[in-house]
């Protein structure tokens, strides 16, 4: 290939990440922006815990049964597209917000989300494999790269969506005027700090900016790490990740919020963001590269594995109080990262004894 060629390649290949990036991001302003809000706005009757719930039953079927099976059929930009359809009638719904018009659309956008991420994922593990016999650059470091392109971008729909509702939230919703403390007992996750922090002691109105602390750090980590993996590899910056982010558990455990502590909101959602930055990053990374010829089969396995993961953390996050769940996540962390690090080491293992042989 010519070098003029090379190089129109390389730039189609890299407009290509960004577009979907843009696209997502696009896409994502307008459903992270109610989801955040859904247990709180829509707590009447635990309407918006039960349609959460409904998402990711839908996307527990469809990582199953649909994804590979739809992008084989439909390619993965079209995948994309008829999934981001899928999305509407949920966004659509929450102007009547019922039983009768949440759990079925949220059902629906669960079945198009198994598809939409796996195809997501597919492709830019497809496009980096191009672009590494392009360029010459080991694949491993292209594909932290690529991902890190993606998620720097679809990152700021934390930013735009959660923007707009909480603008939207000064003219309808008063602030809250109760005391909260760690044994508060609702939502689970990332909205643990939500809502049992930011929403009891500082006010749903400020949820939002709290969101948009979170997407920048999470955007600024995504950047920071892909570069870095260059010079470090995986490995020490999962083992960073975990170490901020159980800081940040521990610091959750100590800390008795009150509506005066303004910057420690922002500060305990900015971390966590880093964490979160490394995660998502290094995990679909490491995922790519593991399973090359097979990523519509292991995306979709991905999938269903965080898709329970929030469907167990909605079911029982109304009968447990905060403090249990931040033991919880702290330690499904640690056994999930020694996993990791477990597999890391089997792959190691089977690179080393396949450089020896040959």
């Amino acid at each position: 290939m010519a070098m003029s060629d090379v190089h129109r390649e390389k730039w189609r290949i890299l407009r290509n990440v960004s577009v979907l990036g843009l696209a997502f991001m696009v896409q994502f302003s307008a459903y992270t922006g109610i989801t955040h809000l859904q247990s709180t706005v829509n707590s009447s009757g635990g309407l918006g815990t039960a349609s959460l719930t409904s998402v990711y039953a839908g996307l527990i079927f469809s990582s199953v049964f649909l994804s590979t099976s739809v992008i084989r059929w439909l390619g993965c930009k079209w995948t994309v597209i008829a999934a981001f359809i899928a999305y509407m009638p949920y966004i659509g719904a929450q102007f009547y917000p019922q039983f009768s018009t949440m759990i079925p659309t949220g059902l629906l956008m669960g079945l198009g989300g198994g598809p939409l991420w796996c195809a997501k994922c597919t492709y830019v593990t497809v496009i980096t494999k191009t672009f590494s016999e392009i360029t010459s650059v080991d694949i491993e470091v292209i594909t932290v790269q690529f991902f890190a392109i993606f998620f720097t971008i679809y990152i700021f729909c934390h930013v735009w969506g959660n923007l707009v509702s909480s603008l939207d939230m000064l003219h309808d919703v008063s602030p809250v005027a109760i005391y909260c403390n760690i044994r508060h007992c609702e939502v689970g996750n990332y909205r643990v700090y939500l809502q049992a922090y930011v929403s009891c002691a500082w006010g749903i109105r400020n949820i939002g900016y709290v969101m948009i602390c979170y997407g920048v750090t999470n955007a600024l980590s995504a950047v920071i790490t892909g570069s870095l993996v260059r010079l470090t590899g995986r490995v020490p910056l999962v083992v960073c990740a975990t170490v901020l982010h159980s800081g940040v558990v521990v610091g959750l455990l100590c800390w008795e919020p009150r509506s005066h502590d303004k910057a420690m909101f922002f500060v305990m959602s900015g971390l966590w963001g880093v964490a979160d930055g490394v995660w998502q990053i290094q995990i679909n990374a490491m995922y790519g590269v593991l399973f090359p010829g097979q990523e519509e089969a292991a995306f979709s396995n991905f999938k269903l594995c965080t898709s329970i993961g929030y469907i167990l953390t909605y079911s029982y996050s109304s009968y447990i109080c905060t403090d249990v769940k931040l033991y919880i996540i702290s330690t499904l962390m640690l056994v999930g990262v020694a996993g990791y690090l477990l597999v890391e080491w089997k792959e190691r293992n089977r690179t080393d004894t396949r450089l020896n042989k040959e």
